[in-house]
């Protein structure tokens, strides 16, 4: 997945501008503030309150600053597809988190590890039938009453198309991913930006089936 939140992107750095006061006559330093970055804070600030003393999953999580972030855990674990982006993330951030190698579809990890998966902008990246999978291996690596926490950035006709966006979803479309797995806790859009975003919080369904994952894929 490209297109990852990272500390040394220009985008997501805040930076020092010149504006002028006092009647437009004296020069003074302005900090302006990068709303990429304000943006990463404000979801990952949304899922503190969840993670604290659980045992946290946080996929995709590209260089790990995102994971970074969250305080207080049981287990704090971040993965992502890209071996340079996890190779980053442990040379920054491996005191704070561990990080692994590991794709979507196939959450190298054995069932029941954890008890609030995070996926902060992900599924968004992916092919729907991607997703759908993420779903079920969310649900396999969770407890019996695990969490869900999912951002998602609306469709918007008058935003300029992201390239690395496969599938952006309405918000009935991702209740009808999410629901059948999970039970709805908190669904509601937010402003980030010019982009409105789906925040989704889900508890396992207690009957929900556990998805059959051939035992290769299951790693300690």
């Amino acid at each position: 997945m490209a297109e990852r939140a990272h500390p040394k992107d220009p985008e997501f750095q805040d930076r020092w501008v010149w504006s002028r006061r006092f009647k437009g006559v004296i020069p003074w330093p302005h900090l302006l503030r990068s709303t990429w970055k304000q943006g990463l804070i404000a979801r990952y600030r949304f899922c503190q309150p969840y993670a604290v003393g659980k045992r946290v999953l946080d996929v995709p999580c590209g260089a790990g600053w995102g994971t970074s972030l969250l305080r207080g855990t049981g287990r704090l674990v971040g993965a992502d597809i890209s071996e340079e982006a996890i190779q980053y993330a442990q040379t920054h951030f491996g005191d704070r988190a561990e990080f692994r190698l590991g794709d979507m579809q196939h959450l190298p990890f054995a069932d029941a590890s954890f008890d609030l998966v995070i996926c902060v902008e992900g599924i968004e990246h992916v092919a729907v039938n991607v997703a759908e999978q993420f779903i079920r291996e969310a649900v396999r690596v969770l407890s019996a009453a695990g969490r869900i926490i999912l951002t998602n950035p609306l469709p918007d006709r008058d935003r300029p198309p992201n390239l690395y966006h496969i599938h952006e979803y309405e918000l009935e479309e991702l209740e009808t991913l999410v629901e059948p797995w999970f039970k709805t806790e908190l669904r509601e859009v937010r402003t980030v930006g010019s982009v409105r975003i789906t925040y989704f919080v889900g508890e396992v369904h207690r009957r929900t089936p556990n998805p059959v994952e051939p035992e290769a894929n299951r790693v300690g």
